[in-house]
């Protein structure tokens, strides 16, 4: 039987690289090695049924466009024509009609916002706060795994909005 000093240094030979870890027991009389490997914590995103809801929302928050840019196009064409009837000018006058579009640009641009502000705020939030107390989450997590999925990019520009708050 070997002393503890000489069974230490007969485990010397065998343990692992640098940053890994083993566990050492005595079974038998006998000192045993083995790996230890520390419980990872999964990803907020493998829970299959948060993955579909973040998905979800994201296409809501991308619906909401819809209406403000088919109103935005409308109005920016009513608006064009209009002035060149209005001014009595032809093709010349094309840099007013810049203007207008830029101007009804801007508006559609912030009435989406609008919209999906609300959204988030009134329905997708509260729904993301439970999922996340429910997966033991947090945001900051969230947002870090939404942002590595290309399909979720309306749903992180919300996201960082919320944790901005």
């Amino acid at each position: 039987m070997f002393t503890p000093f000489e069974e230490l240094e007969y485990l010397a030979e065998y343990l692992p690289e640098e940053g890994e870890s083993v566990i050492v027991t005595r079974r038998h009389g006998e000192l045993v090695c083995e790996p230890y490997h520390q419980e990872e914590k999964k990803p907020v995103l493998a829970d299959p049924a948060l993955l579909g809801r973040l998905i979800q929302a994201n296409e809501r928050l991308k619906a909401v466009a819809a209406i403000p840019l088919v109103a935005s196009l409308l109005l920016a064409y009513c608006g064009c024509v209009a002035v060149h009837y209005v001014i009595g000018i032809g093709w010349s006058g094309w840099s007013i009609d810049v203007g207008v579009i830029l101007l009804v640009g801007l508006a559609c641009w912030n009435w989406i916002r609008a919209r999906q502000s609300r959204l988030f705020r009134l329905v997708i939030r509260p729904m993301l706060t439970w999922q996340l107390r429910k997966n033991h989450g947090d945001a900051y997590t969230l947002l870090a795994e939404a942002r590595s999925r290309p399909e979720l990019r309306v749903l992180v520009n919300e996201l960082w909005r919320w944790i901005e708050d």
